[in-house]
C-alpha cells in the first residue's frame, strides 16, 4: 500500500541533531562571549524579515476555468488539462528485448489504466492517444539503438501531418547505472526522436513492477500534456506583456560548459524558443538577451520588463554589461529588468523552524524569510494552513535572490 512506509520528518531530525550539537560543542561561555551568540540557541527571525504569501496565488486552474489550492496530484485527474492536446496522438514503445514483459505491463496501464486512481493515459489526460502495436520499436544494442531505431524510423508509414507522435522508451539501465544511461544513451535516443519532432518519456523496467507505479504514471501524463503542446494547469494570471528567460548551465562528459535558454514571450505557460551555446562569458549571453529584446518588440512592442532567470547570482559588472548591450538597442524607453537567481537544490545551511508547530517544525507554503540583500528562503510544500499529509514529504525551502 502507498502509506505503508511514510517519509520521516526530517524537520525533527534536523533540530534534534543541532540541538545536541549546540548542548555539546557551543554552549561554552567562552565560545558564546567571544562569538556573541545568543545563550537561548535558535534566533527568532523578526517579523520585518518573514512573511506569508498570498493562498490566492497557489491557486491553479484547470479546464473551463475550475480551480483549486490542492495539490494538482489530487485535483488533475478530475478537473482535466487547462489546455488540452489537441488532434490525434499515435503512442508506440521503444524498448530492449529483454524488456518486453515491462513493456507490455506499461503498454497495459497505458490503454486500460492501474488502479482506481489511474485510468489510463486517455482517460486521466483527457487526450486522443491511440497505441499502435506496428509502430513499436524493438532493439537489441543496449549501447548504441540508434541504428536499429533508424531501421524502424524508415519502415514506417508515417500519419497524416498534425497528428502528433509519442515514443514511450524503456530504458535499459537502471538509475544507478547513471553514466552510461544519462551521458551515453539517453541524450541520444532523445536526440533521435527529437530531430523528427518526437517527445519522448521514459520509464525504467524496475519502476514499472513496483506496487505505487500509479503515482509515476499521474506525473508522466500530466508532463506529457505539456510535451505535446497542452498545458496541465496554470496560475490565474492575464497574460502581460513581459519577456521571460531562463539561462541555465551545465557541463558535458568532456568537461565543455554550456548555456542553455529557453525564452517565453509572454506568461501563458507557451515557451517560444530554446537555444543553447557554447561560450559561457556573459558577454555572449547578454548579446543572446538582446537578440531576443529585439526579436520581441519587433513582433510586440516594447515589453513592460524583462525578468532573467538566471543559474547563480550576477554581479553587478555582469548587469551593467547586459544593460549596456540594451541600450544599443535605442528602444523608445528603458526596460526594467528583474534578475531572479533560483537554488533549486533545497537548503541545509540556512533553515527555519516553526516553533509553534513543535511536532510539524515545517512553515507552512508559502513562508518567506528575508535573509540579507534581497536573499530569501521561501518554503514551497504540502503544509497548507494546519493541514499536512505525512505523503506529502517534508520539504526543506528554496532560497532565491532577486536583484532589480
Amino acid at each position: 500500500p502507498h502509506d505503508s512506509n511514510l517519509p520521516s520528518n526530517k524537520y525533527l531530525k534536523y533540530k534534534t541533531k543541532i540541538d545536541q550539537f549546540y548542548k555539546d560543542v557551543i554552549y561554552q561561555e567562552e565560545v558564546i562571549n567571544f562569538f556573541g551568540l545568543s545563550d537561548k540557541g535558535f534566533i527568532q527571525v523578526p517579523m520585518k524579515s518573514m512573511g506569508l504569501l498570498d493562498a490566492e496565488i497557489s491557486r491553479l486552474y484547470y479546464e473551463d476555468d475550475a480551480s483549486s489550492t490542492d495539490m494538482p496530484k489530487r485535483k488533475f485527474k478530475n478537473l482535466k488539462p487547462a489546455v488540452r492536446v489537441k488532434g490525434r496522438v499515435i503512442v508506440f514503445f521503444v524498448y530492449h528485448s529483454e524488456d518486453k514483459e515491462s513493456m507490455e505491463l506499461w503498454k497495459s496501464y497505458i490503454k486500460n489504466g492501474y488502479t482506481n486512481y489511474y485510468s489510463g493515459l486517455n482517460g486521466y489526460a483527457s487526450m486522443n492517444g491511440e497505441v499502435v502495436d506496428i509502430f513499436d520499436m524493438i532493439f537489441e544494442n543496449k549501447e548504441n539503438p540508434l541504428p536499429e531505431l533508424q531501421l524502424h524510423y524508415d519502415r514506417l508509414t508515417w500519419a497524416e501531418p498534425g497528428t502528433k507522435c509519442l515514443p514511450l522508451y524503456v530504458t535499459p539501465f537502471s538509475r544507478e547505472e547513471t553514466y552510461r544511461q544519462q551521458v551515453r544513451v539517453m541524450p541520444l535516443v532523445k536526440e533521435f526522436f527529437a530531430e523528427r519532432g518526437m517527445a519522448i518519456q521514459s520509464a525504467e523496467p524496475a519502476n514499472i513492477h513496483k506496487s505505487d507505479f500509479q503515482w509515476s504514471l499521474t506525473t508522466m501524463s500530466a508532463t506529457i500534456v505539456a510535451k505535446l503542446g497542452g498545458i496541465p494547469w496554470c496560475l490565474k494570471e492575464s497574460v502581460k506583456t513581459q519577456l521571460v528567460i531562463g539561462v541555465g548551465a551545465f557541463m558535458s562528459d568532456d568537461g565543455a560548459t554550456y548555456l542553455g535558454a529557453s525564452v517565453c514571450f509572454d506568461n501563458s505557460g507557451f515557451f517560444k524558443t530554446h537555444d543553447w551555446f557554447e561560450k559561457t562569458e556573459i558577454k555572449d549571453m547578454a548579446g543572446y538577451i538582446s537578440i531576443m529584446v529585439s526579436q520581441y518588440t519587433t513582433t510586440y512592442g516594447i515589453p513592460d520588463r524583462l525578468v532573467i532567470h538566471f543559474y547563480k547570482k550576477l554581479k553587478k559588472d555582469d548587469i551593467i554589461i547586459i544593460e549596456k548591450q540594451l541600450q544599443s538597442l535605442e528602444l523608445s524607453k528603458p526596460i526594467p529588468i528583474y534578475i531572479v537567481s533560483i537554488n533549486k537544490t533545497e537548503e541545509t545551511d540556512f533553515v527555519a523552524f516553526d516553533m509553534s508547530k513543535p511536532k510539524l517544525l515545517m512553515p507552512e507554503t508559502g513562508t518567506y524569510v528575508e535573509l540579507f540583500n534581497n536573499q530569501y528562503l521561501l518554503y514551497n510544500n504540502a503544509r497548507v494552513g494546519d493541514v499536512h499529509n505525512a505523503t506529502d514529504h517534508y520539504h526543506f525551502p528554496i532560497k532565491l535572490h532577486i536583484q532589480g
